[in-house]
């Protein structure tokens, strides 16, 4: 594993942090949620605010934004992977540092179809650590889609080709139109 990074925020140790107490880490990680994505100052990338999706669809009174970051991808049973949850301060980090990008971070934009239609996705990924924010680019702002720990190979052979054909930044940062985007880190 790789040593921490100045810029990038500790990741969450359960058993450390938590004692291994189940109760006390969701409400840890979610507090945590509310305080980088629900509140101001709202994270910011390429001069747009990054929201994300506070729909309520399940009984745990939790918004789907949060389930997007922590979760099982389980839809039925929205249980938090132990992993993933314990890196969910690095998202709001990432996208803290995504418009002058360290060394370790590659971000880059393609044009990917979503729901039917051609969209910019924005990918925010520190290779080294095995983790990658993914935003979706909207008119006026970026939807946050996931973050999450990369656990398998085939993951890491998908994202690089994504980087390979990557689109150029520079026209999206002076465009409104979800079909133009860019690249940092290179």
């Amino acid at each position: 594993m790789c040593k921490q990074l100045e810029w990038l925020p500790r990741k969450l140790d359960y058993n450390n942090d938590f004692g291994g107490n189940w109760d006390e880490f969701i409400s840890h990680i979610y507090n945590l949620f509310c305080k980088d994505f629900l509140k101001k100052p709202y994270p910011r990338f390429d001069n747009r605010k990054v929201e994300c999706d506070r729909s309520i669809s399940d009984g745990t009174k939790k918004e789907d934004g949060f389930w997007h970051l922590v979760d099982c991808d389980e839809e039925e049973d929205r249980l938090p992977d132990l992993r993933r949850a314990e890196k969910l301060p690095w998202a709001r980090g990432i996208i803290d540092y995504a418009d002058s990008p360290p060394s370790e971070l590659k971000v880059w934009g393609n044009r990917e179809k979503h729901k039917g239609k051609k969209v910019i996705i924005v990918y925010m990924w520190l290779e080294a650590f095995d983790y990658v924010v993914i935003l979706k680019k909207l008119p006026y702002t970026y939807m946050l889609v996931s973050g999450y720990h990369i656990k398998y190979g085939h993951k890491r052979r998908e994202l690089r080709k994504k980087y390979k054909k990557r689109i150029q930044w520079k026209s999206a940062v002076h465009s409104n139109d979800a079909s133009t985007p860019s690249t940092h880190g290179r």
